[in-house]
Formats: C-alpha cells, sequence, structure tokens
C-alpha cells in the first residue's frame, strides 16, 4: 500500500476516517483496513473530547483532544517513541482544566505512514500546521515525553515566541547527553516490544523502572491501551524503529 493514496483523495481539510478507508479498500491489505480508522475506533476515548482524522500537507493524522475549561494556552503534548494516543490517557485525566492536543505521529497508532522519511523539523512543521487547521492560533505550552522529549525541544526551538513553555519528561538533548545501562539500551533496539504484547511486557520492567519491576501487573492497563498487539504491522514497527535509530543519532537542531 503505498501511503499517496491518502493525499490524493477528498478536498476536505477534516475529514471523517471511514468514507477515506472505503475508498482506500481496494488498495489496502485487510490488516491496514482493521488497524487504523473505522469510526469507532476514533469514537472510542473516555478521556480526550474527541479523536478525529485531520489532513495536513498532504499527511492525515490521528489527533485527539481533550477540551479546557480554563484560559490557559493549550498543551501539546508530544508521545514518545512507537506510542498511540490512548497511552496518553491516564496522564491527561488528570490534568485539571487544561485544553490538551496530542496527535499519533505518521505511520505510528491510527496515523498511516508517510510517503518518505522525515525528521524532526517535519513533524514540526506538520505540528504547526495541525494547529493553524484546528484554529489553535495564539500561544501553547509543550510538554516531551521520552522521545517525544526532543520533538518538543525542536519546537521550541523553531518557535521561540510561540511556545510559552517547554516540559520535558523522561528525555535527553539528543547525541549529547550521557548514556544509561548498555544492559537497557539493549533493549530499546529490537522493535518487537511494538509488535508483540509479551515482548513489550518483559522488556518493560528493565526499560521503564523499578515500580513495574516490583509490580508488574500494574503494566495491565497500558498494554490493553496500545493499538495493534496480534497483528505483523510492519509500517508501524519499521517506523518506530526509525524514529529510535534517529534518536540514538540526535538528529535534532539543537544537538546538531
Amino acid at each position: 500500500m503505498g501511503p499517496t493514496f491518502f493525499a490524493e483523495i477528498g478536498t476536505g481539510k477534516q475529514q471523517s476516517a471511514a468514507p477515506i478507508m472505503d475508498k482506500l479498500n481496494p488498495f489496502l491489505p485487510s490488516r491496514a483496513r482493521d488497524r487504523n480508522t473505522t469510526e469507532a475506533q476514533l469514537a472510542r476515548s473516555t478521556v480526550f473530547s474527541e479523536i478525529k482524522m485531520v489532513e495536513v500537507s498532504g499527511q492525515l493524522l490521528r489527533v485527539g483532544i481533550r477540551r479546557g475549561k480554563g484560559s490557559s494556552p493549550p498543551l501539546v503534548v508530544f508521545n514518545g517513541i512507537g506510542a498511540n494516543l490512548e497511552l496518553l490517557e491516564p496522564f491527561v485525566k488528570a490534568l485539571n482544566r487544561i485544553e490538551v492536543l496530542a496527535f499519533d505521529v505518521p505511520g505510528i497508532g491510527g496515523s498511516p505512514a508517510p510517503a518518505l522519511p522525515y525528521r524532526y523539523p517535519r513533524l514540526v512543521q506538520l505540528t504547526d500546521q495541525l494547529l493553524a487547521e484546528l484554529g489553535y492560533d495564539g500561544q501553547v505550552d509543550a510538554l516531551g515525553l521520552s522521545w517525544g522529549g526532543m520533538l518538543a525541544q525542536q519546537y521550541a526551538y523553531a518557535n521561540p515566541r510561540r511556545c510559552r513553555r517547554l516540559i520535558l519528561a523522561a528525555t535527553s538533548s539528543g547525541s549529547i547527553m550521557l548514556p544509561g545501562r548498555l544492559s537497557t539500551a539493549s533493549r530499546l533496539i529490537s522493535p518487537r516490544r511494538y509488535q508483540d504484547a509479551a515482548s513489550f511486557k518483559r522488556r518493560a520492567p528493565h526499560i521503564y523502572g523499578r515500580l513495574l519491576r516490583r509490580k508488574a501487573d500494574s503494566l495491565d492497563p497500558q498494554v490493553g491501551r496500545v493499538n495493534g498487539w496480534g497483528q505483523s504491522s510492519a509500517n508501524s514497527s519499521l517506523c518506530a524503529f526509525s524514529l529510535f535509530c534517529g534518536k540514538i543519532q540526535g538528529n535534532t537542531s539543537i544537538s546538531a
């Protein structure tokens, strides 16, 4: 399946996913149809006010928005490597009154794979275009988790006036970072944790910390939020693995 089909369908800027997938059905393998974008999947979140597909610059993005009740700028959350929107739900639920926006990066979760490889500047461009498309014209706060922390740094670097605050969690500055344990890094290299739930559960305590080593069952609710278990999901796995390789190289303007 060629990702360019997504760019050729429809002229509406915000599109329901089901009609798009119906038009693509002759071209898509069954696992791609099942994996991404039925209306039920888009609307299943009990935390995000809405989840929808938005097309920006020829790329469809699966976007989650939790409407806020205050006057603070929206919080744009850049997720960890290979992680879909649902994994953010407990965190988003814990925030009070703040409007939150997050999206599956191309090739992950419900966002189709891009036609070409991309680096952080391209994702920053897509983020700016997405915010404009959704009507966010003012300042935003950016929060980056793990791999998304480097994307958040790139976003703040490229938008010093628009990014009001930068919040970083469990991340690094790229290639100039101090390395962690090599035994843990070796478990990060394999993309199998994006394909197989059992592999993910074996590796998670070593990657994510001591709490999971003591309470392994605390991981079960998060495992249930991951899209694509039990499928070959080659596009997502390869994309996540490529993103990780880019992380190792420190491919941001800050660390270049």
